[in-house]
């Protein structure tokens, strides 16, 4: 019976990184030295390492997620490429992030919306954290199941639309800007504070 080794972080990494590249989406980011970035949903730190490779020295990463292995796992990766203290992992509890009123320039949401409860007190939080002018990045799965990278994507009707995902956020008082498209498997959008009182 042939036996089969989990994957190692690294290994998941170099592998999404063929279906979702970090640059793709870093040309895009208006990163400017000094900025603090949270990344709502971290994971393995996908989008969060890179962000502090290049913000390293000036600016602040905050990586943000629920999952206590995955914030472990992130933690051991920040000391392996010497990002500590530049990229500030945080487990959150509940929809609740460990970060003052208005201290955010950009934020990114990954594969985290969902219609429901759960994301409207998502969203009211990243608004709380996000200053003013701040720029919200939502990454979520396309509904077109063919363009799945991996067996383990999220079922198709677990999936919103870019058309839903638009809803969902900007009923949450922010306002759509502009989309991506960039990934084959996953809807890019982005959107800033809403103008109306």
């Amino acid at each position: 019976m042939e036996e089969h080794s989990e994957s190692t972080p690294a290994q998941e990494e170099r592998s999404r990184d063929r279906w979702q590249p970090v640059e793709d989406l870093i040309e895009r980011l208006p990163l400017v030295h000094g900025m603090i970035f949270a990344d709502i949903g971290t994971g393995s730190g996908h989008f969060a390492v890179p962000v502090g490779q290049l913000l390293r020295g000036t600016g602040t990463v905050f990586s943000v997620d629920c999952d206590g292995d995955g914030v472990e796992g992130l933690k051991n990766r920040l000391e392996t490429e010497d990002l500590t203290g530049w990229v500030i992992p945080m487990r959150v509890e509940s929809n609740t992030f460990p970060l003052p009123d208005n201290s955010v320039d950009l934020a990114s949401l990954g594969d985290e919306v969902h219609a429901g409860a759960d994301a409207a007190a998502v969203m009211a939080e990243i608004r709380r954290v996000l200053r003013p002018n701040g720029r919200l990045v939502v990454i979520g799965w396309k509904q077109d199941e063919s363009q799945d990278p991996i067996a383990v994507a999220p079922p198709v009707d677990a999936r919103l639309s870019a058309e839903q995902t638009r809803e969902v956020v900007t009923a949450a008082g922010f306002a759509y800007q502009e989309s991506w498209d960039i990934y084959p498997s996953h809807n890019v959008l982005v959107f800033g504070e809403s103008t109306a009182e």
